[in-house]
């Protein structure tokens, strides 16, 4: 089992400031963003760890938009058969 953790410096850099978090905002409806490119994110921590590869706590370069990632190895999942368990 692996543990990691965040400072407070790096969860300042990805969300800003800590106070607005207690603060009810408007929901904001997103929608599917399909030009964005791996080279317009910014990898900031691994969040979380899985079967076929790794989450990570990203944010968009240009509109500081932040993204959970999810890495996976597209060769282990063809070599174990799981594609439709992860084309869902």
């Amino acid at each position: 089992t692996e543990c990691f953790m965040l400072s407070r410096k790096s969860i300042l850099e990805v969300i800003g400031k800590i106070n607005r978090l207690g603060t009810p905002t408007v929901p904001v409806s997103r929608k599917l963003v399909k030009n964005m490119k791996r080279s317009d994110l910014k990898l900031h921590r691994i969040i979380g760890v899985g079967a076929f590869g790794r989450v990570w706590l990203a944010s968009h370069r240009a509109r500081k938009t932040v993204y959970a990632l999810k890495v996976m190895d597209k060769k282990e999942i063809v070599a174990k058969k799981m594609t439709k368990g992860v084309m869902r």
